[in-house]
């Protein structure tokens, strides 16, 4: 059985860990990157079922991250302790919202609510 692919942006180590352990556990393979770059070089030549998105990383904003999830239909989670105006931002309003810290069990529903909610992706 082949497992569902789980993109996971965030650059702080212990968070990380913690969110890759709760995917994996879920039935998902976790590739994880600290920085929008290694994302979006990534996602030049893959495609995975969800991702969850850390708004600020080590290189600066996700947004492009964001814009290229968005245009392809993949669901995504942004995962973030920024709440505000940065939730309603309109590179991330694709997305569903989810405050840090959070649960596994949190983390796991709104991945699940990503999935329903987005519309039908677009294959490389």
């Amino acid at each position: 059985m082949t497992s569902k692919v789980a993109l996971l942006l965030e650059d702080e180590a212990l968070i990380a860990l913690d969110i890759e352990s709760t995917l994996a556990d879920d039935g998902y393979e976790v590739v994880s990157f600290a920085t929008c770059a290694e994302a979006l070089d990534w996602l030049q030549l893959n495609a995975p079922a969800v991702a969850i998105l850390d708004l600020h990383l080590r290189d600066g904003p996700s947004n492009a991250v964001a814009l290229l999830l968005t245009e392809r239909g993949i669901p995504f989670v942004v995962h973030s302790g920024i709440s505000g105006s940065a939730a309603s931002a309109p590179d991330f309003s694709a997305g569903t919202w989810l405050n840090k810290p959070s649960s596994g069990h949190d983390m796991l529903a709104s991945i699940s609510n990503a999935l329903r909610t987005t519309a039908p992706r677009h294959e490389l």
